[in-house]
């Protein structure tokens, strides 16, 4: 009798692994696409009753097949992707606002500009090409400035996505940080809660495409995360990351934890979307912006110095064509052409002496030549807007390259991920028929038993 009331047990214990395994496996095919979704395993062990007794199997709940280097290789591949990724889309549609195709381009406008002074030259006392050679500059100094707006709109526009995407960093780190508590009580009390653990590292891995982390797992089943060597989540508490402009109007990034003092990380914000977003706003786009200003300020200071040194058909000199720029930064934006000519033919300086006038174009001549005259310490006009523009697409290509390879790598991470956490549904039909068949085979083992049992109780 007690040898057939322990076959029950085992086959009881047995159906109950069996059926808890059958149930992983289902959720598994269920979730299979699911993102974040880690393979869960049936644990099950065995269990000896008393010295010699019989064995069994005791169910202890699902496992979660966790690697974590596969996720630590996943977590900083996707920071380095967030970054290439956010570069690129930082400088795309950059060339419609520095380089128009057709003649409405800054390189076209600069040429027209130059091929109306030789027009001018051909007819200094023509008010018609006066007017065209006035109208030609003022398209150039409208084209600087729509290329320097533009370019100005986008850094204001990169400035705004790394605030929005702060918050995001921020709403994810309150949700692991109340995750984190949970998990921790859970585990206390023996519950493995896989579910809690695979929101929470999707979370981090959402974050990690954001910024740079590193993530630290105790063994009360909490973790800590960093974001650029700073605090994010520690614990049930979480920072907050914040993104404002320093003195020189560069984004700057700050880490604080409660009413403590804010923690500057910029330096260390080297990846993620925040620092792509960084790069090119700070680096690459003021780059150009920089660029720009130069050769507005070198384009405007020679034409000046031609234009002061002729004679306007009013016998009047020393006018500049252009406002004078009072330095570098700022001069694209504000190029103009001087208030002492505009809407004056008569004052545009063909002349190179008084002598010369009415009909004089020798200073005409000048300012036609300046097309092919190195500006300042750089080359000719159009030479040196196609070295920005072919700058320009350089930086687009190497962005375009960087996220290229970078999705690649990712891949790689995910496979090495999946590979460990992943589900194969070829593999796990091979365990759902496993599991079936032991469970069928329990309740044979459970029907015997119970005809035997039936049979001693009854005396046959």
């Amino acid at each position: 009798m007690s040898s057939l009331s322990s076959l029950m047990s085992v086959a009881r214990d047995a159906l109950t692994a069996n059926q808890g395994a059958l149930d992983i496996v289902g959720k598994n095919i269920t979730n299979a696409n699911v993102p974040g979704f880690s393979r869960r395993t049936a644990l099950i062990e065995n269990q000896v009753f008393g010295r010699g007794g019989p064995g069994s199997v005791l169910f202890k709940g699902p496992q979660r097949m966790f690697d974590r280097f596969a996720e630590s290789r996943l977590l900083g591949e996707s920071s380095l992707l967030g970054a290439a990724r956010l570069r690129s889309e930082g400088l795309m549609g950059l060339e419609a606002m520095l380089a128009p195709q057709g003649s409405g381009s800054l390189g076209g406008r600069m040429g027209a500009f130059f091929g109306a002074a030789t027009d001018l030259s051909t007819g200094a006392n023509d008010p018609t090409k006066r007017a065209q050679f006035l109208a030609r500059a003022e398209e150039v100094a409208q084209s600087f400035r729509i290329a320097a707006d533009g370019l100005n709109a986008r850094r204001s526009d990169l400035q705004q996505q790394a605030v929005d995407v702060t918050k995001e960093v921020n709403s994810r780190a309150k949700e692991i940080a109340l995750l984190n508590g949970k998990i921790a009580e859970a585990t206390a009390l023996g519950d493995p809660v896989p579910d809690l653990h695979d929101r929470r590292d999707l979370l981090v891995r959402e974050v990690a495409e954001r910024a740079p982390v590193a993530v630290v797992r105790e063994s009360n089943g909490m973790v800590s995360v960093s974001a650029a060597g700073a605090s994010l989540v520690s614990g049930k508490e979480s920072s907050t990351l914040s993104a404002t402009l320093d003195a020189q109007g560069k984004l700057k990034f700050e880490m604080q934890r409660g009413n403590g003092s804010p923690l500057d990380i910029t330096s260390r914000m080297t990846s993620g979307e925040l620092g792509g977003i960084a790069e090119a706003r700070d680096s690459d786009v003021a780059g150009m912006v920089t660029e720009l200003d130069q050769l507005a300020f070198d384009f405007a200071s020679a034409i000046n110095s031609a234009h002061s040194a002729g004679f306007g058909l009013d016998g009047g000199t020393g006018r500049p064509l252009f406002t004078p720029p009072g330095a570098v930064a700022g001069a694209a934006a504000t190029m103009s052409v001087s208030a002492l000519v505009q809407g004056q033919p008569d004052r545009v300086a063909a002349s190179a002496s008084a002598a010369e006038l009415p009909g004089g174009s020798g200073n005409a001549l000048l300012l036609a030549s300046l097309s092919s005259t190195p500006l300042g310490a750089g080359g000719a006009p159009g030479a040196r807007f196609g070295a920005l523009a072919g700058k320009l697409g350089t930086l687009q290509n190497s962005a375009s390259n960087a996220q290229s390879l970078r999705e690649d790598t990712v891949s790689m991470a995910e496979t090495m991920r999946e590979q460990a956490s992943g589900v194969s549904i070829e593999e796990e039909m091979v365990d759902l028929t496993r599991y079936q068949r032991a469970f069928e085979a329990s309740m044979k083992v459970l029907r015997v038993a119970d005809e035997l049992l039936e049979g001693l109780i009854r005396g046959v």
